[in-house]
């Protein structure tokens, strides 16, 4: 069998960061584009057969059909299945019908009765399927089965003949491709793939990568979210269980011994926890790196972790390898699963060069879908990605025959060509904007032209069909260009794996908190999935030096019209986080890193949830969500791209219980005579008067703050600033 093709298959479409891998057999010109039949759907305009037409078989023992099921099939399965080889083994998920489960609102969706009924109901509807694969696997045709329960689904890997037999099987709704699945790391590939293309022609806005840790500026990212005062106040996450799915954790770390509790390998045969990349150790350590090792990482430094390594030594996966990390987790008891992972937007790319006459216009074929599915075949179901957008770049090489030698000469040519996009009527729909920013000066270069198509109203590209690039000329000479164009496909956070993370939190007591991902410079409809999931709290990343989101963080919103939402819950710190890294990758005397990305966002907010849970352990993850959202600091930014704010740790954690101050005795120590929790009589003479106010600026010099900080607020907000002296004369007036 070869079941090797499924990494392979997952390596290239890591280059662009597909959510499908044929992503990458995109046509690169109108001449070289296969006819549709090629790319495993009906010729353009012919029907699909349905479900209703095919044969069908209730017989396990049946011979494996190469037509039976085919109705079911999701357009990214089908085109994996018309591709693979007859013995190849391609990964795959099915999904059940089960009326026995009720909304995904119901409210008492996660007690233990409810989740018996619904463990029993997935036996009893996946009873067929198994006995099925059982004798499959026995003559090496399936292998690797996966059920789940908290979503009525089985993963498996089989040949092209027995997947199309399970569409035809009781109960068998709908069959997917189990899609590849990456680390968020500091900027999507899809997205990284257009920096390289840009950069030749200006400085373009581009994260950093890890470099080594910056010494004083370590717990930056703690500090402004209140998490260290929070700990200085006894709430460590004590008692509180976070499973961090990811790459691994490396638990010899010296911030992360001892912390480890459960560990399970999925995508290897690792018994004991380890990391041979250092993403999952960088993520663990942000949410409970100990305060006693050599730097204070953690949000939630004693926090027990769950390390479910989901991840391989290159930061990628399967759909359904994290879908059973996750339901690991919650089986084990997980309060919080951390997933600093996810698919960006999958880009559709079209590319080639073309010559256009003086005043003539040079036009190429540019195919757009329905949705996802529509790639591959005519029929649209079964999938969650619907066209949002397109990039256009478009690079002039050629005048009047000669090559273009310089970025001066290439400007003036620029200057008399003009691009728009024509939908299969010849109309333009879709508004072009220049997407400056991209470079770090907010303009496009006049060498080029560099464009982000998107409907006028806010919704998906409706018409799929042929469009046209249309690139006009007025210049007296002829002109080679060289063009590319990418349609991008989001998630409306209806797709396979958002609504798995939609199931595990309404029929398990487990918070979900997923990061954003790193496509923040496609704009507006570029979060990951499954952070596109309702359930999900989805973080975005907070830039260090000023208040406000990062340029790679990616936004909202998620779905379109009616079931349109932000789609980011709230920010959290993202820029320059240093943490713990794995000691492989490290030397073991400076083991730590610092790191860009909504993988770093994420654990924040992990952390902060570990805190709440600890301070109650009675909040629900309605309970959750609620606080984490309206104690946030709001921002300027739109919500698609913020949420309700910046995570403020210390006023979550305190409006879910009250937290003591902590007061020491080294500078000016207060007293509280009224009791009232402010220290407002600095001098100890249990009178609040203009002396307090005397004392106050006396002893309010840098050291004096950053030593005895609750000393001096009088707000009680957790911060000292200029409301506290606001504070302390509204004080003395009512004295």
């Amino acid at each position: 069998m070869i079941r090797t093709q499924r990494r392979t298959r997952a390596a290239v479409a890591g280059i662009v960061f597909c959510l499908l891998l044929s992503a990458t057999l995109a046509p690169v010109s109108e001449a070289a584009r296969p006819p549709d039949s090629k790319l495993g759907g009906p010729e353009r305009g012919a029907p699909t057969a349905t479900a209703a037409g095919l044969a069908t078989t209730n017989n396990t023992t049946a011979p494996d059909n190469e037509t039976t099921g085919s109705g079911v099939l999701s357009g990214a399965a089908a085109y994996q299945l018309s591709h693979a080889a007859a013995d190849e083994l391609v990964p795959v998920i099915l999904v059940f019908d089960d009326h026995s489960r009720g909304s995904n609102n119901a409210s008492n969706e996660s007690d233990a009765g409810t989740r018996a009924r619904r463990r029993a109901a997935t036996n009893r509807t996946q009873s067929d399927v198994r006995e099925f694969l059982d004798a499959r696997r026995a003559n090496g045709t399936a292998a690797d089965v996966k059920p789940f329960w908290t979503r009525n689904a089985l993963a498996v890997e089989a040949t092209p003949a027995v997947v199309r037999t399970l569409g035809g099987m009781p109960n068998v709704s709908a069959i997917h491709y189990d899609r590849p699945i990456y680390a968020t790391g500091s900027v999507s590939p899809s997205v990284s793939a257009y920096l390289d293309s840009l950069s030749a022609y200006g400085e373009t806005v581009r994260p950093d990568s890890a470099r080594p840790a910056a010494s004083g500026t370590e717990s930056w990212n703690l500090e402004s979210i209140g998490a260290d005062d929070v700990q200085d106040r006894g709430i460590t996450g004590a008692g509180v269980n976070v499973s961090v799915i990811d790459s691994g954790i490396d638990d010899s770390h010296p911030a992360l011994r001892g912390q480890v509790v459960r560990w399970r390998d999925f995508v290897g045969n690792s018994s004991q926890p380890f990391d041979p990349w250092g993403h999952g150790t960088h993520v663990a350590g942000t949410v409970a790196g100990r305060a006693d090792a050599n730097k204070s990482v953690g949000v939630a430094p004693e926090t027990r972790l769950f390390g479910a390594r989901a991840l391989d030594e290159d930061g990628q996966g399967s759909m359904s390898d994290v879908m059973a990390a996750m339901e690991w987790s919650a089986e084990n008891r997980a309060d919080v699963v951390s997933a600093s992972l996810g698919a960006s937007p999958f880009p559709l790319e079209y590319r080639g060069e073309r010559a256009v006459r003086p005043n003539g216009t040079g036009a190429s074929d540019i195919e757009l879908y329905a949705n996802g599915s529509g790639v591959y075949q005519a029929s649209a179901r079964y999938d969650g990605f619907k066209p949002a957008y397109v990039y256009v770049l478009v690079e002039p090489t050629q005048v009047g025959g000669e090559q273009i030698q310089s970025d001066e000469r290439r400007a003036e040519v620029m200057r008399n060509l003009s691009v728009t996009l024509r939908d299969p009527a010849g109309d333009t729909p879709l508004r072009g904007v220049d997407a400056g920013w991209w470079f770090e000066d907010g303009r496009v270069p006049d060498a080029i032209a560099y464009q982000r198509f998107s409907p006028r109203n806010e919704t998906a590209i409706e018409t799929p069909g042929n469009w046209s690039l249309a690139v006009e000329s007025d210049h007296p000479e002829s002109v080679s260009y060289r063009y590319r164009a990418t349609a991008y496909y989001p998630s409306n956070g209806s797709d396979q794996f958002s609504r798995y993370v939609d199931s595990l939190v309404t029929t398990t007591d487990t918070v979900a908190v997923i990061s954003a991902g790193n496509a923040g410079l496609l704009g507006n409809r570029s979060v990951a999935s499954p952070g596109a999931s309702a359930g999900a709290i989805t973080v975005g990343a907070a830039r260090q030096t000023a208040s406000g989101v990062t340029s790679f963080s990616s936004r909202g919103p998620v779905g379109f019209g009616d079931d349109r939402r932000p789609g980011i819950a709230l920010i959290a710190p993202g820029e320059n986080v240093t943490s713990a890294y794995s000691t492989s990758q490290r030397d073991e005397a400076e083991p730590y890193v610092t790191l860009d990305g909504t993988s770093m966002a994420a654990p924040h907010v992990s952390g902060t949830v570990a805190l709440l849970l600890d301070a109650n352990p009675n909040a629900t993850r309605a309970d959750v969500t609620r606080v984490l959202r309206s104690t946030a600091r709001p921002l300027p930014q739109t919500e698609p791209a913020v949420g309700a704010g910046m995570l403020d740790t210390w006023s979550a954690v305190n409006e879910t219980a009250a937290l003591p101050r902590a007061v020491t005795n080294e500078t000016a120590p207060p007293t509280d005579p009224d009791g009232d929790g402010r220290y407002e009589d600095i001098n100890g003479d249990r009178n609040v008067t203009l002396a307090d106010v005397q004392a106050l600026f006396a002893h309010r010099d840098a050291e004096a703050v950053e030593s005895t900080p609750e000393a001096f607020d009088f707000s009680g907000n957790g911060r000292v600033n200029v409301v506290d002296v606001q504070a302390l004369f509204a004080e003395i007036r009512t004295s």
